[in-house]
């Protein structure tokens, strides 16, 4: 720190600014300016920048001068403002390309506008200021157990717990499957369970790594880079956890099922299906289980009640109430062949990148909110109720539970382990309904709100 004291700026790249790293450099040099640059060799180096103010809300700031910056698709398509996509740098500072390897230079230099660009394999977007957010590395999305992670954003996460200063969160296999690895560097001995906990506040379960290893410092390549094959060696086993005897012989048969299932030598009455190393592929192997020994289920009730206890509580009352499991349907069929497809096309054939030009930006006041139980809808009902000011109308169905309310309330809760219930009645509102309905359909006609954001499948 006392060496420090005297530099006056901070010009810092090669990877992204983590916001515990600004209040240490402040703290060691309180006059100094401290810039977070970015610019691969390809285009001269250093093309975009942005000084630092403070750890939140980091960007890298805005285009040189003499450069453009395009967010793009993966078809090269210029993508409007608050998409996210591939970072591609145009303009006289891009290279030729690479010596003796056309193949490399052709697929990563082409044209945009008539200028030279370079596509950065760098995962940004615009945000409403102007300014690019960068998110990692475009192959830093990875499908782990059928499921899309992106491993920046669990090194985001990381980086926001105390002492934290670099995290690097890579996928690793024990010889019978993958999962996630977490490695990070601290300023203090952190506690690996409060640091899970607060990751789970954060991420859905299965992008929370299932080791996590503090290591006294990040192992780096010569081009300063974080050498994700230096680093350590972990022991992990899906089998290592708390574990819980099954109460009773139902529980049991649902603990000995998952054994089966997904070879392991013990499973506990509370372990999640999906935690273990449970896919949604192997999920179909429980639901026959059950169908063998006459229980009420379907796929959709191993996620809804992943553990052997959840289950077994739940089939258990399905055979005392005689109720159909929640992924049975009515008796009703959709009957699509007379659907009129030509109204459907009119309202969609503007619905292309074409016409993006005419989208325009307005407020978000009152909306209406289709699936707010499903994954998606109740990411977006979160996001909408934490960082906007309207009413939300939810229309959904009340299922096994006495209301509506009390099923998103559920929701919400196995999902952020807050239910927010103080917003129910005033700016979170159920509307009982099913879109395959007409007559539900009908009730939206009465609500005063500008946006409907239809989630459900």
């Amino acid at each position: 720190k006392k060496a420090l004291f005297n530099i006056r700026m901070y010009d810092l790249g090669a990877e992204a600014f983590p916001g515990v790293l600004y209040g240490k450099l402040r703290d060691a040099s309180p006059e100094a300016v401290i810039v977070n640059g970015y610019g691969p060799t390809e285009a001269t180096v250093s093309c975009i920048s942005k000084v630092i103010t403070s750890g939140e809300n980091i960007t890298i700031g805005k285009p040189a001068a003499n450069v453009r910056a395009y967010v793009c698709d993966s078809a090269r398509h210029i993508l409007p403002m608050g998409c996210t996509g591939e970072l591609v740098i145009a303009g006289l500072g891009v290279g030729r390309g690479y010596v003796n390897l056309p193949d490399k230079t052709a697929d990563a230099f082409f044209e945009i506008d008539g200028e030279r660009a370079y596509r950065t394999g760098d995962l940004v977007r615009y945000n409403k200021d102007g300014e690019i957010e960068f998110f990692g590395r475009v192959d830093n999305q990875v499908k782990l157990r059928g499921l899309r992670v992106e491993l920046d954003e669990i090194e985001n996460v990381m980086n926001t717990f105390p002492g934290i200063g670099m995290s690097k969160v890579i996928v690793r296999n024990n010889g019978r499957e993958d999962y996630l690895a977490g490695f990070f560097t601290a300023d203090r001995e952190v506690d690996n369970a409060l640091l899970t906990a607060h990751l789970k506040e954060y991420l859905t379960y299965y992008m929370v790594p299932s080791v996590l290893m503090q290591i006294p410092e990040m192992p780096l390549t010569v081009n300063g880079k974080i050498d994700k094959n230096a680093l350590p060696d972990v022991a992990f086993d899906a089998e290592e956890r708390e574990y819980a005897e099954p109460a009773d012989q139902l529980e049991k048969a649902f603990c000995e099922a998952f054994e089966e299932i997904l070879s392991l030598k013990r499973v506990g009455a509370t372990d999640s299906f999906f935690e273990i190393g449970g896919t949604s592929l192997s999920a179909t192997r429980v639901v026959m289980f059950a169908m063998n020994k006459g229980y009420q289920l379907v796929y959709k009730d191993v996620f809804d009640h992943p553990s052997p206890r959840q289950l077994a509580a739940f089939v258990s009352g399905n055979a005392a109430t005689g109720e159909e499991s929640s992924g049975k349907k009515d008796g009703k069929t959709d009957d699509v062949e007379n659907f009129d497809y030509d109204t459907l096309s009119r309202i969609l054939q503007k619905n292309v990148m074409d016409h993006i030009g005419e989208v325009s930006r307005v407020p978000l006041k009152d909306i209406i909110l289709t699936g707010a139980t499903g994954f998606l809808g109740v990411h977006v009902l979160r996001e909408f109720l934490e960082n906007y000011e309207g009413k939300v109308y939810c229309l959904m169905r009340r299922g096994q539970y006495d209301s509506c309310e009390k099923r998103l309330e559920n929701m919400l809760m196995y999902y952020y382990g807050k239910p927010f219930r103080e917003m129910f009645g005033t700016r979170l509102i159920c509307i009982e309904g099913d879109i395959t309905e007409p007559e539900s359909l009908k009730q939206m006609e009465k609500l005063e709100a500008t946006t409907l954001i239809n989630c459900a499948a």
